[in-house]
């Protein structure tokens, strides 16, 4: 309905980004989980595009047949001493085929670890809390991290992909400039002496 209006579809999607943490959060988690399982790839494939010099490059390569567009999963990649072989499940069949590599590039996106030790004593002391889909981390609007009984830390902030979680749209730079801001003008009020951190409830969202 847009394009038929004269908006470009292009518009529209940029246009949700201010309002995309409200809209994320007001969904109950079984509909983020089913979003995730069903429209993550057709979202991501609309909201992170090339820019038009990048894509007029690609498009050449494909006409030229210097590049190959193939669609499928891919569930397995092995690495040896003359590069990777990839295990696809093309979208065609869904049979497994084997591509050998110089190079391999996984460009689907960040996905936390959160099993590395840093971030895992800090899950253990309760000091921070899981998403519930594990994308990364519970926190505020500013990036101040929330344990699993709702209290925002007091001297704890995670910023950008990693509260992805909680606030979905916060994987470019404007969205991670706006959240860094937030957390340092929050800073400089706790250094300040001027509020009150400690036991703040701030999340109801519970560990996973």
């Amino acid at each position: 309905m847009a394009e038929e209006s004269g908006t470009p579809w292009q518009a529209i999607i940029n246009g949700l980004r201010p309002s995309l943490p409200q809209i994320w959060q007001g969904l109950p988690i079984a509909e983020q989980a089913r979003f995730l399982r069903h429209l993550r790839s057709v979202w991501n494939a609309h909201r992170h595009r090339l820019p038009i010099e990048v894509h007029s490059r690609l498009m050449a390569e494909f006409t030229d047949g210097r590049a190959k567009l193939v669609r499928g999963r891919v569930s397995a990649v092995a690495r040896d001493s003359d590069g990777f072989t990839l295990t696809l499940h093309t979208r065609a069949t869904g049979d497994p085929t084997s591509v050998t590599a110089d190079l391999a590039f996984d460009c689907t996106g960040f996905r936390p670890d959160l099993d590395q030790p840093l971030i895992r004593t800090l899950i253990e002391r309760d000091l921070v809390c899981p998403d519930p889909h594990r994308l990364g981390l519970v926190v505020a609007r500013n990036g101040r991290t929330i344990d699993g009984r709702g209290n925002s830390s007091p001297h704890l902030f995670a910023i950008g992909p990693l509260c992805q979680g909680t606030l979905w749209e916060i994987t470019a730079v404007p969205e991670i400039v706006a959240e860094a801001d937030a957390a340092a003008q929050e800073v400089a009020l706790l250094a300040d002496g001027q509020i009150e951190a400690a036991g703040q409830k701030a999340a109801e969202t519970a560990c996973s």
